[in-house]
């Protein structure tokens, strides 16, 4: 790929796309899904960690030290940890052939209180077995505005991450009712 050139006082200087982050506010929350679940064909699991929201990515640290002597705990243990807990709560999840997304929802706007949500339905093929999972996503809060504080022990620069107002992954659970079909109540006899 041949990047654009600019002359600069007698020398060319070539420089690179500004690269896009992603996700980007304008980025709606079924094509974060689509993100996550091709890093989880793939098996990237380092993808899927930074698909997840703030707060799920902290609860994932919090559960990778699993002691509270374990200040600081590397990428690769993180890593494991996220990988094995999906392993065993979303089974089939990791290394699938294929998905549909079969069904979305929105669930809360943003009411000056609630983070807006929004929920969707995935079938996904291993092999001959389908299971179906239901992701759900929120929207990332913008910082508070600035103000003075004088106490310089909380820091509020980990608040603002570039990626305020974006929609995250939040919690992906598996969803047996997705795929089965309901049954019809059993015929009951009411007395006259």
């Amino acid at each position: 790929m041949l990047w654009p050139t600019m002359i600069l006082s007698a020398h060319a200087v070539t420089f690179a796309p500004k690269a896009l982050k992603f996700p980007s506010r304008a980025t709606p929350p079924a094509d974060v899904v689509v993100a996550q679940l091709d890093a989880l064909r793939r098996n990237d699991v380092a993808r899927t960690y930074e698909l997840f929201s703030r707060a799920r990515r902290l609860a994932i640290d919090e559960a990778a030290r699993g002691d509270a002597r374990h200040y600081e705990v590397s990428r690769e243990v993180v890593l494991q940890k996220l990988e094995i807990a999906l392993r065993d709560s979303c089974p089939g999840l990791i290394g699938h052939d294929r998905y549909e997304i079969s069904s979305s929802l929105a669930i809360r706007e943003y009411d000056g209180v609630h983070l807006p949500q929004w929920r969707c339905r995935v079938r996904c093929r291993t092999g001959s077995r389908t299971r179906a999972f239901i992701f759900h996503c929120t929207r990332q809060s913008d910082p508070p505005p600035p103000t003075i504080d004088f106490d310089d022990r909380f820091d509020e620069s980990r608040l603002i991450d570039g990626f305020e107002g974006c929609w995250f992954v939040w919690r992906i659970e598996p969803d047996d009712r997705g795929l089965a079909v309901a049954a019809p109540a059993p015929a009951r006899l009411v007395p006259a």
